[in-house]
């Protein structure tokens, strides 16, 4: 239900229900109802964060595989993914991609191509958001760091 048509929720038309509203009642209500849909959205587990070449270099395109899963696989389930590189506290998007559980699956592995521009230790943070990005359902950063390396 949350995935498919936002603005109804129960049988309540969210847009007729706002035009009636002030505009601090109305982001209350938008507060409550993402709130709602964070709730009843399905929240992906952040499996192995793994890089599939060694060692990894600045400039090069290296693959990451992330594994996603879910305890439900009723229906297709899509994502918003977020993958960042975080070097002394800094936090570098590298990849941003939209990912599909398929139904009758619980988990899915992805590959995505990062490439590092400078030499260093990172740790790899992997964000999961709903369909749209408007809400954070994960979030897991890599147990160890992860040396990258000129060539």
């Amino acid at each position: 239900m949350c995935c498919t048509n936002k603005r109804k929720l129960n049988n309540i038309d969210k847009e007729a229900v706002q035009n009636s509203l002030s505009a601090y009642e109305k982001n209350i209500l938008n507060r409550i109802i993402d709130e709602i849909i964070y709730e009843m959205s399905p929240k992906p587990t952040i499996g192995p964060i793994i890089y599939t070449s060694s060692p990894l270099k600045i400039g090069e395109s290296e693959k990451l595989n992330v594994t996603f899963t879910e305890n439900t696989s009723q229906a297709e389930r899509t994502y918003l993914i977020k993958i960042y590189c975080i070097q002394k506290g800094k936090y570098h998007l590298k990849a941003t991609k939209k990912i599909s559980i398929p139904s009758n699956s619980e988990s899915v592995t992805h590959t995505f191509n990062i490439k590092f521009n400078k030499p260093g230790s990172y740790e790899t943070n992997v964000k999961v958001y709903n369909f749209d990005g408007s809400i954070l359902l994960a979030e897991r950063t890599g147990k160890y760091p992860d040396k990258v390396y000129k060539q």
